[in-house]
């Protein structure tokens, strides 16, 4: 399957040998949550919630069982979140202001929050 135009994977393969190890599906999903491009057009200065939008509205096209998928926002509830992140064996989740335009590497509209590596033991 291709992307739509405009969508540049930007991709963090996990260790082939881990997939499935914590009882999950082998069965892989390329999971998109942000549009930078669109035929041509330059969407970075956009904010986050409107490039959500019409992301969305590109991906809505596809099947529901489709191998690409949207990520949705939670808004509001980040601590629920992140203990839920934990549940589920995930490191950590990241936290981005709805209105922001794109920035390109670190800045103060977006955070990681996770656990030390020394932590991670109590999540699996």
């Amino acid at each position: 399957m291709r992307a739509p135009s405009g969508v540049r994977p930007r991709v963090n393969p996990p260790q082939m040998d881990s997939l499935g190890r914590h009882g999950g599906s082998k069965e892989l999903a390329y999971i998109l949550f942000d549009i930078l491009q669109l035929n041509g057009e330059d969407l970075r200065l956009l904010p986050l919630i409107e490039r959500k939008a019409i992301l969305a509205k590109l991906l809505a096209m596809l099947p529901v069982r489709s191998a690409v998928q949207f990520s949705a926002d939670v808004t509001g509830q980040g601590r629920k979140f992140f203990a839920l992140a934990c549940k589920r064996h995930l490191k950590e989740i990241v936290s981005k202001r709805a209105n922001a335009p794109y920035h390109s590497g670190r800045s103060a509209h977006w955070q990681k929050v996770g656990r030390e590596e020394s932590d991670l033991r109590d999540c699996y």
